[in-house]
């Protein structure tokens, strides 16, 4: 941080440049205000009370430190990311991914465009979605775990990408079910499948087999009779056989009962079993049931029942009351005939009945009389009375108060104010004593209980005060209302002053200044008015002179020299000279206009005036003609703000000059030999004999037609063409190039009228060059292996082009021959269907040790096969391949593959790992895919009427392998043309998408050659070398310029048609001549006279600023009276006579005091400080006010007037004895005491207030109330208080209330007129108290006085 500059001491004048100031006659305030330095000059900060703000524009807040260690704090935490970090925050979008950015979820928390997202750990979602091929794994030892209901159908595609797929469907099942697949490889069993199974068990136990028909049954599985079987046999028995074993059996068998009372035996093929019902009991028969059922049991039928619980209880068929379940409604307590009453319950020996006589008998026991009250029962009329005794002074009772004396609310009994009457209710001095203090005598009896004591005041016992402070004052008796008061002397003084005027101000200080315009010179004063008034050699001429009443007379001298600016105001200045001479090298005319260009400016004269009209010529600007100059003659009538060109004998004057620029009109003069450049030449003809005609390297503009021998343009541009007529265009020996618009369709293009050969479009993402017209290429072209979409070649050879974009169909009957070369096929290119015969690469297989035969037997889980061939056994051979693998099948040698089937989902494909060589077997097929290779040991033919379509992939030739007789029709895209034959011609179509042409020159073929350029580009054009730039054309709207990136060498003058050059930085040459601002002033004059115009026209008043433009100097005074300063706002300000003695804000919300070099006050926000006892005193001092150190709380403040003469050395002392009392002394005896718990306490330490105190008691004794540190010191007071004590926060029945006496000795417990739990004992002049129960309580307790005296 820099050092502060001081400017104690230092005029405003010397250090003004090093102010800053805000931008606001009110300072700092709620509303942002631009921060300047003296000068004027805006600084990019605004500031207010709450922020500070970069002022919009072209300024920049620069953390220079910013490195991670110290820098940008946000909230005292130190921002820790670097500025190309905070960057990558530019340019988001809420809810979409922007490259090299940082990642902004939208409103909804969503986002979208991420393009790949790896992740090494775990991705978790409530819901996702994936759209498109999903692929999850990439290889076999991979899991899937769903740990989640799926709620779609499962769909396999299968080995061939094709419509046909494989869908698992859960359907809707009616609850969890769980399918365990064998831990096996196995093929699933379908429903609606025929299939065999081997070696499969089925359990009938809990399985349903059906349709299972005799002819099924293996043998020995059915017998056919079940007469006679053994314990082991297994066999199934045939419905007739059973039938006939169950008919035997029943016919044999009797069903036998045995009853309670009785058994029966029932024959089951001739006699029935009947089942009835007794009491209570019913029977029934359906189908193939018997119900036997209980009847409901009622008051007339047996029958079965249930038991409430509310009344019952019923275990094992054991049926008791419930306890306590019979109440009052189920027995009959009223009027019925079962009715049950008292008389029908029998009492007992302990748990009596209880009657009125027994209640009565019993209260009156109860009831026990305590002191003053009297119970009296009356056994015959059941009554109880309690009455209270009359109070006496022997005897507690009720008493009634006299309103006279007493108030009573809600049972408290007070002492009503005035309810004392002296001497009549009372006994003893009103006043112990009364003694008349400085200034005041005091007569009569100085106690008593009726006397008359009389207090006057006698002023010649007061002191003379020879220091007078404004809050001093003066008694006084107001002698309108007769009513006293006091006016203090500052009241005083205004009065005072308020009516002092004239033409002398006094100050409350007693300065007096004289007023303004108060003095009439030669009337009020005597002598010169000015000692001397003298002139300037040149300048100014003065006489007269010197005395009081002298007449002075200020002239000019007859040469008069200015040095400073002249400004003459009026219509018409007059200057009668022989010659003017003007120093200034540019003359300003005008001045003063201030409306649009209306005026003409230049000069005129009178040049002829010996006709009978006066003819005036001149030199002008005509305002409405363009601004063009004119030289004119001949004019009769006097120009007044503009020259009336139409006006009577105007003529254009003849101008002999040496001309450089443009000129126009008719240059007269047959031969002219010093023209050394022409700009715009009007109507005629240069003819043939004019000779060269050379400009340089200037610009040839024509609007016309050029027509041009053998011309040489050296190399240079010609611009702005509408149309160029030319039989060729030819190479000097440079590169031609031609510089086409970006994004334009039709940027360059060449065609005979509307009949387009080649167009060039540099339409962005589409950029491409059309032939319109058919190629005829007489030369190998190079395409640099760029795409050519839509070719339709007839003939000749393609070598070493690319189809990218579109496809190329063989024609019919058309042979597509790469035999000379090599065809390259992608990968799963070729359809087998479209190979036949010849050998697939070459595949190694070791030998077996002799043939091998599996008997249509599958060969699973074999690691290896070694092998010389594999023979089909006349029926189709098929190999299996496992699904999602990527090498599903590999055919290699060691690690070196030659054929890969790679069976990973919606990846199917085979791969070749080596070049594919067929021979003569034709490979037949229709969906190949070749994805990669090289047939290069043998060749390709189409066959006859067959097709070579490779239209789903890309077609790649060896360069100049199709020749240009192949290609007819459609459109070749991307491509690269080496060299041509010979001339190329489009046919007016245009070339389009062009990169680069370079070319020697560009001519036109007999029509116009334009460089149209895109609207609103940065760089709509541009000239270059590499990526060093010349010239480039912006036509960004509203900014449209020309820049030139390289030096400019311009030979000639160059005219900016009074346009404005803004940024330009001069480095070298010389400006002709000086620049003026506002007229004829320089910057420097310009600037000076501003700033001191800004000071001389000072509105404020204190200050005075005067501007010397003689020697540029501002001079800054403030008035030595200032009356308008209202406010002195500043840090660390000093107000003072010097150093030593001044009042300094040197810290924050302090004033601090200094006097002889040494601080002695301080008021800081909650506190005032002083750092050495103030002291009033004089020669016979009145009185002392002392502070004292607060370390000393026996007195921390005392206020005590000085011994004075007859005062017999008694003082006047108002003092706090510590931190809670105030004391007040008279005649050195104390007089008054004031205690923080409201006790007052006057005379000799008679209580009149109130003590209050919350005291937590213990299991023991403790003190409530401590009146040696309420009274007076002496302890010599005495008196008669209320004292009582209450329990909080319990039952506040506990409680004392009594009467406690204090007199010299102590204290006293005089009478106890309520106690409920506590113990009270004294000490001294201690009051303690404990809780009867011995518990640790809180109570409040107060203490109040009744009587005070002896």
């Amino acid at each position: 941080m820099a050092s502060r500059t001081s400017f104690t001491n230092v005029r405003i004048s010397d250090s003004f440049g090093q102010l800053l100031i805000v931008g606001d006659d009110s300072g700092i305030t709620s509303s942002s205000v631009q921060i300047f330095d003296a000068d004027g000059t805006g600084s990019p900060l605004s500031l207010s009370t709450t922020q500070l703000t970069i002022n919009d524009g072209a300024n920049d807040f620069d953390i220079a430190s910013h490195d991670g260690t110290n820098g940008l704090k946000l909230g005292g935490t130190l921002v820790t990311t670097s500025a190309s970090e905070l960057n990558l925050l530019d340019g988001l979008t809420a809810g979409t991914v922007t490259a090299s950015k940082f990642v902004l979820v939208d409103s909804n928390s969503d986002i979208s465009g991420f393009r790949n997202i790896t992740a090494t750990g775990t991705i978790q979602a409530s819901d996702f979605t994936a759209t498109g091929n999903t692929t999850i794994g990439n290889a076999s030892s991979d899991t899937v775990a769903f740990n989640a209901t799926l709620t779609t159908d499962i769909i396999f595609e299968g080995s061939s990408a094709d419509a046909n797929e494989l869908t698992l469907s859960a359907g809707n099942p009616s609850g969890d079910r769980t399918v365990t697949l064998p831990d096996a490889t196995d093929t699933l069993v379908g429903k609606a499948t025929t299939d065999t199974l081997t070696n499969k068990s089925i359990d009938v136990d809990n399985n349903t087999v059906t349709n299972i028909e005799v002819d099924n049954l293996k043998s020995g599985v059915l017998d056919t009779d079940i007469s006679s079987v053994s314990g082991s046999d297994d066999t199934l028995a045939s419905a007739k056989a059973i039938k006939t074993y169950v008919d035997s059996q029943v016919t044999a068998q009797d069903l036998d009962a045995t009853t309670d009372s009785g058994t029966i035996a029932i024959d089951l093929d001739s006699e029935t079993l009947t089942i009835a019902g007794g009491e209570g009991i019913d029977t029934s028969g359906s189908t193939n049931t018997i119900t036997i059922a209980g009847e409901d049991a009622s008051t007339s039928n047996k029958g079965i029942a249930s038991f409430s619980s509310s009344h019952f209880t019923v275990s094992s068929g054991s049926v008791s009351i419930a306890t306590d379940s019979i109440d009052d409604t189920l027995i009959d307590f009223g009027t019925g005939t079962n009715q049950v009453n008292t008389d029908d319950l029998p009492e007992g020996s302990s748990n009596l009945y209880l009657t009125n006589e027994r209640i009565d008998d019993r209260v009156d026991a109860l009831a026990t009389a305590g002191e003053g009250i009297d119970i009296t029962y009356d056994d015959s009329a059941g009554t109880l009375t309690f009455a209270g005794e009359d109070a006496s002074t022997s005897n507690k009772g009720i008493a009634s108060f006299s309103s006279d004396n007493f108030d009573v609310s809600s049972g408290a009994v007070t002492i009503k104010n005035d309810g004392v009457i002296l001497a009549t209710e009372t006994t003893g001095d009103f006043v112990q004593n009364i003694t008349g203090g400085t200034g005041i005598d005091s007569t009569g009896a100085t106690s008593g209980e009726n006397i008359a004591h009389t207090l006057s005041i006698d002023l010649n016992e007061l002191t003379t005060e020879t220091t007078i402070a404004d809050d001093d004052f003066i008694a006084m008796v107001d002698a309108t209302d007769s009513g006293s008061g006091k006016i203090t002397f500052e009241n005083l003084e205004d009065a005072i002053f308020a009516s002092v005027s004239g033409d002398v101000l006094i100050a409350e200080d007693g300065t007096s200044t004289i007023q303004a315009n108060s003095v009439a010179l030669g009337t009020d004063t005597t002598g010169n008015y000015v000692s001397a008034i003298s002139g300037t050699s040149n300048e100014i001429e003065v006489s007269g002179s010197g005395s009081e009443t002298a007449t002075v007379t200020i002239g000019l001298p007859d040469d008069v020299t200015i040095t400073g600016n002249l400004t003459v105001n009026g219509t018409t200045t007059t200057i009668d000279t022989t010659n003017l001479v003007v120093e200034d090298p540019l003359i300003k005319l005008a001045k003063n206009n201030n409306s649009a260009d209306s005026v003409d400016i230049g000069f005129y004269g009178l040049y002829d005036t010996s006709g009978s009209t006066d003819l005036y010529a001149g030199l002008f600007r005509d305002a409405n003609d363009s601004g063009k100059f004119k030289l004119f003659v001949d004019l009769q009538a006097e120009p007044t703000t503009t020259v009336n060109v139409s006006g009577t004998g105007y003529a254009t004057g003849t101008l002999v000059a040496n001309l450089e620029g443009n000129v126009t009109g008719t240059i007269q003069t047959a031969s002219q030999t010093t023209i050394t450049s022409v700009g715009t030449l009007g109507a005629g003809a240069i003819s043939s004999g004019f000779g060269n005609i050379d400009i340089g390297s200037s610009n040839l503009t024509a609007t016309g037609t050029i027509s041009l021998g053998g011309t040489s343009f050296n190399d240079n541009n010609i611009t702005n063409v509408g149309s160029i007529s030319l039989d060729s265009i030819e190479s000097d020996g440079s590169t031609i190039e031609v510089s086409l618009d970006d994004n334009q369709a039709g940027a360059f293009s060449v065609k005979e009228s509307s009949n387009s050969y080649i167009t060039i479009d540099t339409s962005n993402s589409s950029e491409k060059i059309q032939f319109h017209k058919a190629l005829d290429i007489d030369a190998t072209s190079d395409f640099g292996s760029n795409a050519m979409t839509n070719v339709n070649i007839d003939s000749g050879s393609i070598d070493g082009a690319t189809i990218a974009t579109s496809d190329i169909t063989v024609g019919t009957g058309k042979t597509l021959d790469v035999s000379g070369g090599t065809l390259t096929l992608a990968n799963d290119q070729i359809s087998g269907d479209k190979v036949s015969g010849g050998t697939i690469g070459t595949t190694t297989i070791t030998a077996l040790a002799g043939d091998l035969s599996l008997g249509d037997n599958a060969i699973t889980n074999v690691g290896d096969v070694s092998l010389d061939s594999i023979s089909a056994d006349n029926n189709t051979m098929d190999i299996t391949l496992t699904d999602n693998q990527a090498t599903a099948l590999e055919i290699k040698e060691s690690t070196n593959a030659y054929l890969t089937f790679v069976t990973t989902n919606s990846g199917e494909k085979i791969t070749l790992g080596k070049k594919l060589e067929a021979g003569s077997v034709e490979i037949e097929g229709s969906a190949f895919d070749i994805d990669g290779g090289t047939i290069d040991g043998t060749d390709v033919t189409v066959g006859s009427g067959k097709t070579l379509d490779v239209s789903a992939g890309t077609l790649t030739l060896a360069n100049d392998q199709i020749s240009g007789d192949k290609v007819s029709g459609g459109t070749i895209g991307s491509i690269t043309i080496t060299a041509l034959a010979g001339d190329l011609s489009l046919g007016d179509n245009d070339i389009s998408n062009v990169g680069d042409i370079s070319a020697d020159s560009i001519s036109s073929d007999g029509s116009t050659l334009n460089i149209a350029m895109d609207d609103n580009q940065a760089s709509a054009f541009s000239i270059k070398e590499s990526t060093n730039s010349y010239l480039t054309i912006d036509t960004t709207n509203s900014s449209e310029k020309i820049q030139v990136h390289q030096a400019l060498d311009i030979d000639a003058v160059s005219d900016f048609g009074s346009n404005a050059m803004t940024n330009v930085n001069i480095d070298s040459g010389d400006i002709a001549t000086a620049v003026t601002v506002g007229g004829s002033d320089t910057i420097t004059e310009f600037v000076q006279d501003i700033a001191g115009g800004m000071f001389s026209g000072n509105t404020e008043t204190g200050i005075t600023a005067t501007y010397q433009d003689g020697d540029n100097n501002i001079d800054l005074a403030i008035n030595a009276s200032q009356t308008t300063i209202t406010s002195l706002l500043a840090t660390d300000i000093k107000i003072g006579e010097d150093d030593e003695t001044k009042i300094d804000f040197e810290t924050a919300n302090e004033i601090h005091f200094d006097a002889d070099n040494a601080e002695r006050l301080v008021i800081a926000g909650g506190t005032t400080t002083t750092y050495q006892p103030i002291t009033f005193s004089g020669a016979d001092a009145v009185q002392h006010i002392t502070f004292t150190d607060s370390s000393q709380p026996a007195s921390v403040f005392s206020m005590t007037s000085a011994e004075y003469s007859g005062g017999g050395g008694n003082k006047n002392k108002l003092s706090a004895l510590n931190s809670t009392t105030l004391s007040f002394e008279t005649g050195g005896a104390e007089r008054l005491l004031i205690d923080q718990s409201d006790a007052i306490t006057i005379g000799q330490g008679m209580n009149i207030g109130t003590l209050h105190a919350d005291v937590n008691l213990g299991t023991s004794s403790t003190e409530v109330f401590d009146l040696s540190n309420t009274a007076p010191a002496n302890n010599t007071g005495d008196g008669i208080y209320l004292f009582n004590a209450v329990r909080r926060g319990g039952s506040y029945s506990t409680r004392f209330t009594g009467i406690i006496g204090v007199d010299n000795g102590g204290i006293a417990v005089v009478d106890t007129i309520e106690n409920n739990g506590f113990t009270i004992s004294v000490a001294g002049m201690v009051i303690k108290a404990v809780d009867s129960g011995g518990s640790a309580i809180n109570i409040s307790a107060t203490l109040q006085p009744l009587a005070i005296g002896d």
